[in-house]
């Protein structure tokens, strides 16, 4: 990629170890301030040197500091359109805790030094990660009214967009990682309990009250900007990637 200095792409991926407000507090935010810090970025002064000669076109390649965030930093909960540009308002601390890391990415890459991309990603699914395929094989209602919006990116594409913007040219600073479909959680369901042989899922109404406190939200979250970045998904819907995981 024509970089230089002591590293070209940090990834930073964190699992808490705890899933409480003082896990994430930990795992999110008092972990990207520690790699920050160890790698130079909060002081006045890197800790290597700054002319790291030129990339592609001749334009200065600086090292890129990549934060694995989620759709939780959107706090609309109607079935909004979301993407980038959208406020992020989280109304639980998941999504608080990691839009307060990404804020600390984003103030301390301002320099320069380092690129810092935020990419959020939606609901991850593949082998092992078959939450939904339980939950349709237990016989469990789907969300019927008001309509409940997913989102979701299989594993294999949130690995590939990773991939791609530790390498692509002039990334923007936020990316949403979900497929092309926001879906709607009972067309999810029905194809999954199709492709099983079973009854479709029951339907669970709720009134016109918004799903406020539901996993996931409900809101549908466009991708367009990493599409138009150049990644091409593997897994476009979740048609395709149930069916990979179905057979």
């Amino acid at each position: 990629m024509g970089r230089h200095g002591p590293f070209d792409v940090i990834y930073f991926i964190a699992t808490p170890d705890s899933y409480d407000d003082e896990g994430y507090q930990r795992a999110y935010v008092e972990g990207i301030w520690t790699l920050c810090e160890v790698i130079g970025l909060l002081g006045d002064d890197p800790p290597w040197p700054t002319d790291r000669g030129a990339g592609a076109g001749g334009a200065s390649a600086a090292p890129r500091l990549i934060f694995v965030s989620s759709t939780g930093v959107y706090g609309q909960e109607q079935g909004e359109w979301v993407d980038e540009t959208s406020p992020t308002e989280p109304t639980s601390y998941t999504g608080r805790r990691l839009l307060e890391a990404e804020q600390i990415v984003a103030a301390a890459t301002a320099g320069g030094r380092v690129q810092g991309i935020s990419l959020r990603l939606g609901g991850i699914y593949g082998p092992g990660r078959d939450m939904l395929i339980a939950r349709v094989q237990a016989g469990a209602p789907c969300h019927a009214e008001p309509v409940r919006y997913t989102n979701r990116i299989h594993e294999d594409d949130a690995v590939g967009a990773l991939v791609h913007l530790g390498a692509i040219e002039a990334p923007a600073a936020v990316y949403n990682g979900v497929d092309h479909e926001a879906a709607a959680d009972c067309d999810v369901a029905d194809f999954i309990a199709e492709r099983l042989g079973l009854p479709r899922p029951e339907r669970r109404r709720s009134g016109n009250a918004p799903l406020v406190g539901v996993r996931g939200g409900n809101k549908r979250v466009s991708s367009e900007r990493l599409r138009d970045s150049g990644y091409e998904f593997a897994f476009p819907t979740f048609r395709e990637g149930y069916a990979a995981l179905l057979g």
